[in-house]
């Protein structure tokens, strides 16, 4: 947790110190304060901004089984992931225009089933949301702060053209966690995921433990190895074949 001073001082600079109550137009300049102080923590605008892709490769434990993938992602919302089961080779991709794609093995490429697909885009945006939000078209609303394992965590909820979602702040003000509401076996219920080992990747903080829960039940949980930077991709790779 940072001494009073330090927010003290993050207070003098942003003008966000807390209030007894706040409106709802106080409460998206709160939102908005927040998300300053987020991306200063994890490198500043300039660091962010920089970074405009990576490469990745992790492995997946998911159904008691273990999965291995490489993946790539660019600016704004680009993604290919390539996941290795057994023998089993599943290739997806989304170029941000075109329906999200796989392919399975060296098969012809079909488009994502409907619901998948609706996932895949949602999870393709390369930055998190707190960054550029209103540029980007997210609304953000701070929801007050919660209690975890007596460490308060700031909520704010984000609106985006693909629905809404509860984003936690923790007491280093890094994105720790993900409420969104899905349909699973014909009931609604509230996928919570979770980020840890936050790591430096060209100067910005990146999760490399992402964990995904509904109630007590863990769905799945990747670890990312290795992180590069900035890999040279043309757009035509994120293309369905």
């Amino acid at each position: 947790m940072f001494p009073p001073r330090f927010w003290f001082v993050w207070c003098l600079v942003l003008g966000v110190c807390l209030q007894p109550s706040r409106g709802d137009e106080d409460k998206v300049d709160f939102a908005a304060d927040l998300a300053r102080i987020h991306i200063e923590m994890i490198g500043g605008r300039d660091k962010v901004a920089a970074l405009t892709g990576l490469r990745a490769t992790g492995t997946t434990n998911i159904s008691g089984g273990k999965l291995t993938f490489v993946l790539w992602a660019q600016r704004p919302n680009r993604v290919r992931v390539e996941t290795l089961g057994g023998d089993i080779r599943i290739t997806r991709g989304y170029d941000g225009v075109h329906p999200p794609w796989m392919r399975l093995a060296e098969n012809h490429a079909s488009e994502q089933p409907p619901e998948d697909a609706a996932v895949f885009i949602r999870d393709a945006e390369f930055d998190d949301p707190l960054y550029r939000a209103k540029e980007r078209g997210l609304g953000l609303h701070y929801t007050g702060a919660v209690q975890v394992h007596g460490i308060e965590w700031s909520r704010i909820e984000v609106t985006a053209p693909t629905g809404k979602a509860i984003w936690y702040l923790d007491e280093s003000y890094m994105l720790v966690r993900r409420d969104i509401k899905r349909v699973m076996r014909d009931k609604e219920v509230v996928e919570e995921t979770y980020y840890s080992d936050f790591r430096s990747v060209s100067g910005v903080l990146l999760p490399h433990l992402i964990e995904v829960r509904v109630g007590n039940n863990v769905l799945h949980e990747t670890k990312l190895e290795d992180i590069d930077a900035n890999p040279f991709l043309l757009p035509e790779f994120f293309k369905r074949p």
